[in-house]
């Protein structure tokens, strides 16, 4: 093992989560880049956010040189149902998968961010033994492409970050145990978002449900350091409210306009 070193690391992000990196993703080489990674001796190790491919330099300097560069795929999934809800993926179609195409020309980081949006429909459209339906089952959310440059083919500490970006999301809140009086209203003490109340309304056999709308979109993101505020006028009511879940969001129109919505429930 001494003799091994990294080749190519390959790290998420997706600036949803506090950490800055993926959580609950499996990178998996496609059929033909398994076998270039067995025939060169290289081997996969998971990483924090993402995996490492390790290689003994001497071998693969052994190998055959390479007329040109060579092309990797890796395709990413992702084990958390709701991982394309909090993802700014381009409205309406919430069902696509992220492509990456990146040249590996250098060993300094690269970074890329996804270049397009493939539909289930354009990804059945790919060779089976790339993508097959039984791929797009399993949360498939990203295919990478990579094309190493000859210059670079036996070079080490290769390293590679993908990133994906946080949706922004209108929030409902609805207030179930709350006395209603017009002089409730939402507070930001950062003073960065507004609310406005809505209406009464009944559900699940509730009358006087209250709720209150964003006036803007608020960015998907785990964790809020400041969490807004219900307030009667200058009383406090509640000091911290819950923040948007994944699992709430819908898809809406507003004047043929496309917008995430999340409801936001309190007991």
């Amino acid at each position: 093992m001494a003799s091994y070193q990294p080749y190519l690391s390959i790290t998420i992000t997706h600036s949803f989560f506090t950490s800055n990196l993926a959580q609950q993703i499996h990178l998996v080489p496609t059929s033909a880049t398994q076998k270039w990674l067995e025939k060169n001796q290289m081997f996969i190790k998971n990483t924090a956010g993402g995996i490492g491919i390790f290689f003994h330099q001497d071998a693969l300097k052994a190998t055959p040189s390479i007329q040109g560069s060579q092309h990797l795929q890796f395709k990413l999934f992702s084990g958390d149902a709701y991982f394309r809800n909090y993802t700014n993926i381009p409205l309406p179609h919430t069902l696509c998968t992220a492509e990456f195409d990146i040249i590996v020309n250098h060993t300094e980081n690269l970074e890329a961010s996804p270049k397009q949006w493939l539909s289930p429909e354009q990804l059945l459209d790919y060779p089976k033994n790339i993508i097959s339906p039984y791929d797009i089952s399993q949360n498939l959310v990203g295919l990478i492409n990579l094309e190493i440059s000859a210059d670079q083919y036996f070079e080490a500490n290769k390293h590679i970050t993908l990133s994906y970006e946080h949706c922004e999301t209108y929030w409902k809140y609805y207030f179930f145990s709350i006395k209603y009086s017009d002089q409730l209203l939402i507070d930001d003490p950062k003073k960065t978002y507004s609310f406005e109340f809505q209406e009464l309304e009944q559900m699940n056999g509730r009358n006087n449900v209250i709720t209150f709308h964003s006036n803007t979109p608020i960015p998907m993101q785990q964790r809020r350091n400041i969490p807004f505020q219900l307030r009667d006028q200058y009383q406090l009511i509640l000091r911290a409210l819950p923040i948007a879940h994944p699992k709430n969001i819908e898809i809406i129109t507003q004047e043929n306009t496309y917008h995430r919505l999340c409801h936001i429930y309190v007991a």
